[in-house]
């Protein structure tokens, strides 16, 4: 069940918590204070929730049904976004094992039952003001970041060069360890250019053998042109059985296509082995990215 208050300037904050007489109050206190609020009765209905309003605060109890609390925020990690939202744990249980086990899940707080409300107030208040300065810091370096590949672009180092240099800070921008730049060829041919934490699979298949466009992950969206995400293991897979045969682990991969005048130049993919995923604000930065280093590949081509 969702309720909101309609104001759009203020925090909005997802509470779960199994007890309707909680959440009642809760509620009570939270729109007291201006905050806009959805809430959920257990750990699925908050990942559920968490994905399709993205809060700005999620307050989670530790006592549940189903996926307990201490799951739902191990979770809630691994999710596109969810490794940067606060997590306020609210709960009765004030034992030393199940605090740890609450910060060791991801929880930035601690609130106990019953709720001394002037401690919420200050607690709530001070996540949201953590959060918002780290938004605005990431922010800084991603233009940072993007300000460094058109600087790249535009200069006299080699193509070669500027790739090199556009796939690290792609990496960087994504928090991810491995991934290539491909240029497309006249026969529709991939040939690497640049690449880092690389299978030498993947490097062979791209020097030596020769893959054609839509062979493969990064292939198939060199001939859509549209970015390619595949969030997990089996999306990989599901997509792809080059991936499966050759025996990759790849639990996230995203591809890029670099498109000049509705003619695809080159790609960018990156991925990893680990569970570790990217937030969609650091995909759709990778996205802009890519217009710049089309133009820059034409215009070499020249």
């Amino acid at each position: 069940m969702i309720e909101t208050i309609n104001n759009p300037d203020t925090a909005l904050i997802l509470l779960v918590d199994d007890s309707e007489d909680i959440r009642i109050q809760v509620k009570h206190y939270l729109a007291s204070e201006g905050y806009r609020f959805i809430e959920g009765t257990n750990g699925q209905e908050a990942l559920t929730l968490f994905e399709q309003h993205h809060p700005d605060l999620i307050m989670l109890d530790l006592a549940m049904p189903g996926i307990d609390g201490i799951e739902t925020c191990a979770r809630l990690r691994l999710l596109p976004g969810g490794e940067q939202v606060p997590v306020l744990v609210l709960t009765a249980m004030d034992d030393r094992e199940s605090i740890d086990n609450a910060f060791n899940a991801g929880a930035d707080e601690y609130v106990n039952k019953p709720v001394h409300w002037p401690v919420l107030r200050h607690r709530i208040k001070s996540l949201l003001e953590v959060s918002r300065g780290k938004a605005r810091l990431e922010a800084i370096e991603d233009l940072h970041m993007l300000q460094r590949i058109v600087t790249a672009c535009t200069s006299t180092l080699k193509l070669d060069e500027i790739l090199q240099i556009t796939l690290n800070e792609a990496l960087a921008i994504a928090g991810l360890e491995g991934g290539s730049i491909c240029l497309k060829s006249a026969d529709d041919t991939l040939h690497l250019v640049a690449e880092k934490g690389a299978s030498a699979e993947t490097i062979s298949n791209l020097t030596t053998n020769g893959i054609k466009v839509g062979e493969c992950l990064c292939g198939s969206c060199a001939q859509d042109m549209n970015p390619l995400i595949l969030w997990n293991r089996e999306e990989v897979q599901n997509y792809s059985s080059r991936e499966t045969q050759i025996g990759k682990d790849i639990r996230f991969h995203a591809s890029f296509a670099f498109v000049y005048k509705e003619k695809c130049v080159g790609i960018l993919c990156v991925s990893t082995r680990t569970d570790k995923k990217p937030s969609e604000k650091s995909l759709k930065l990778l996205e802009t990215m890519s217009a710049q280093v089309a133009l820059t590949i034409e215009n070499a081509r020249l």
